[in-house]
């Protein structure tokens, strides 16, 4: 054998071991555990927007909610604060107290303007007189029949926009086989006659 030859089994083994410490030190010098640990971060900041995010959605609708009702309790108290004014001041309240023979007209005559095609029947009627007011409340149950469901909404509609202090109380529309039956209760809060 040549010197060539005997010296090549050495060099062999020694790039091998070269090359594994190469190996070694390139994996040693990689940042893998830097790039896991920023993974990791990244999920975690995503998941804590997501959450946040909700979160914020969340308070957002609860406070146009707030709004809305401190917006609705602020118009009650200015309508109370104006009836308690004019009834301290003498005026009647629900403007004369409108009796009733004169409200029912009103009503049906809105029925027949909306385009109801039958006339309106006579409402069943309840007073009720909650505990601790002066006031009484009318509730005027109508049941209704007719082809066009439009022509039954405009009618409550005009009902509430011709007849002072009419409220709507209750709604029920459910359809027939070629009608729509409305369900409507109005409401009108009255002063109580003095005994």
């Amino acid at each position: 054998m040549s010197q060539r030859d005997t010296a090549n089994p050495m060099n062999e083994d020694a790039r091998m071991l070269a090359a594994a410490t190469a190996a070694r030190t390139e994996r040693a010098n990689r940042p893998t555990m830097l790039v896991l640990f920023s993974a990791v971060l990244l999920a975690g900041a995503l998941v804590w927007l997501l959450w946040a995010w909700s979160a914020q959605r969340d308070a957002t609708r609860s406070l146009s909610f707030q709004q809305r009702k401190s917006e609705r309790v602020a118009e009650r108290v200015a309508q109370l604060l104006s009836l308690r004014a004019r009834t301290t001041s003498g005026e009647a309240v629900n403007e004369g107290n409108t009796q009733l023979s004169q409200l029912l007209p009103r009503i049906a005559s809105a029925a027949s303007a909306s385009g109801i095609k039958d006339n309106v029947p006579p409402p069943a009627q309840r007073r009720l007189s909650p505990a601790g007011t002066t006031a009484k409340q009318l509730l005027l149950e109508y049941n209704v029949a007719d082809e066009s469901l439009p022509a039954l909404l405009a009618w409550i509609d005009k009902s509430l926009a011709d007849v002072p202090g009419l409220e709507l109380y209750k709604v029920v529309v459910s359809p027939e086989q070629q009608k729509w039956r409305l369900k409507v209760t109005f409401s009108r809060w009255e002063k109580a006659e003095s005994t």
